[in-house]
């Protein structure tokens, strides 16, 4: 029988978990320290001269405020203009435009972010420190920051056991039928229904789902688990 491994340890192995960045008003941040606090951070990538990024911008900002329990950054550069660098000025004005408080907004003048377009999204998990998402969608990037928010993972309020055998996924210590949802990091359902536990059991199938992290939700309470 394979176990199904919870992942519970900060990986911090790669150089980028240890840059730093200062905003506008002197304030600095560093990765590694926000996802050390249990957020997950939520990376936004934005061009002053682009015009989707202009126009999403408010609701980025809004998101912001509604979820405190992700930490937003936005990573600001130039879309088209690669030898041009942003000014405070610029940043200030987007800040204060867009409703942007809540963001920690930053000049990315080495385009850390910028990989191949904006606007691009990552989102980092505060339990394993490893990127759960890179994109351009912001929905799917929200969805999955939520996803891995502060809270989610090693709850076991059911006291119920969760392991791997052929293939499915085994609920063992299950008193009473419960509503499970399975998803990706990206908030997509996999498949859901409900749990009727006989003899104190039930099984999940996960055949052709292949291996990664992965949410189990049990009557709302998200369980983080890693299929081998």
């Amino acid at each position: 029988m394979k176990t199904l491994y919870f992942s519970i340890l900060m990986l911090f192995g790669s150089a980028l978990y240890s840059q730093s960045y200062t905003d506008c008003a002197g304030n600095s941040e560093d990765l590694m320290d926000v996802l050390a606090t249990g957020k997950p951070v939520l990376i936004a990538s934005k061009g002053f001269d682009c015009s989707i990024c202009v126009s999403q911008a408010p609701s980025v900002g809004q998101w912001a405020s509604n979820n405190p329990q992700v930490r937003v950054w936005g990573a600001m550069t130039f879309a088209f203009n690669a030898g041009a660098t942003p000014n405070c000025n610029q940043t200030n004005t987007w800040i204060s435009t867009h409703g942007w408080q809540d963001v920690f907004t930053f000049i990315d003048a080495s385009r850390d972010y910028f990989m191949s377009g904006t606007p691009r999204y990552h989102v980092y998990d505060p339990v394993s420190g490893q990127e759960i998402y890179d994109g351009f969608s912001f929905t799917q990037a929200s969805q999955a920051a939520l996803g891995v928010a502060s809270g989610v993972g090693l709850e076991e309020e059911l006291s119920s056991s969760i392991s791997i055998r052929d293939n499915n996924i085994l609920l063992s210590n299950v008193n009473r039928p419960l509503d499970w949802k399975l998803l990706d990091l990206t908030g997509k359902t996999l498949s859901n229904g409900k749990a009727n536990p006989i003899e104190g059991s039930f099984q999940i199938s996960s055949l052709g789902i292949r291996s990664g992290i992965y949410l189990l939700l049990l009557d709302g309470i998200a369980h983080k688990i890693i299929l081998p």
